[in-house]
């Protein structure tokens, strides 16, 4: 499926820095919430987790691997995870205003098919990112994945 993938800026900031922007609060989960291998959850990081050399690989990569049920159209979404102390995407969570069940599993499929990212880092330290990123997901070519 071919697809093109944007991140959303109503004032034209770059997406780079709408990401940046996205973590501009810290936050705290029960314990019995936090993936496994994390003893916390930050939202803000040091040196925040990167996918390989950045947002464009990010993008590149995810829209090359997509696979979606037949019939998916989602739009407007909000990816939702947490980037591990490893680098590995857990607790992903998809948002989106038209988009079903069975396309938010292929969506969080996709996701988890992607290598690992470099994790973040504080006070020198690997630590575990909560990371949200509002993305549109405009089609150019349609092809489904039929499994």
């Amino acid at each position: 499926m071919k697809i093109s993938l944007s991140f959303s800026s109503a004032s034209g900031i770059t997406s780079s820095l709408v990401v940046i922007l996205c973590f501009a609060s810290s936050i705290t989960y029960a314990q019995d919430r936090l993936p496994a291998g994390c003893d916390s959850l930050r939202m803000v990081a040091e040196v925040m987790p990167v996918y390989k050399k950045g947002l464009e690989d990010f993008i590149r990569d995810f829209r090359k691997d997509m696979k979606l049920p037949h019939g998916c159209h989602p739009d407007k979404i909000v990816l939702k995870c947490v980037v591990d102390k490893t680098g590995k995407l857990s607790n992903i969570e998809i948002a989106a205003d038209s988009t079903d069940d069975k396309c938010r599993e292929g969506l969080i499929r996709s996701l988890e098919s992607l290598p690992a990212w470099t994790p973040g880092r504080h006070k020198g330290k690997p630590v575990c990112v909560r990371m949200v990123m509002p993305m549109y997901v405009h089609y150019t070519e349609t092809t489904w994945n039929d499994d």
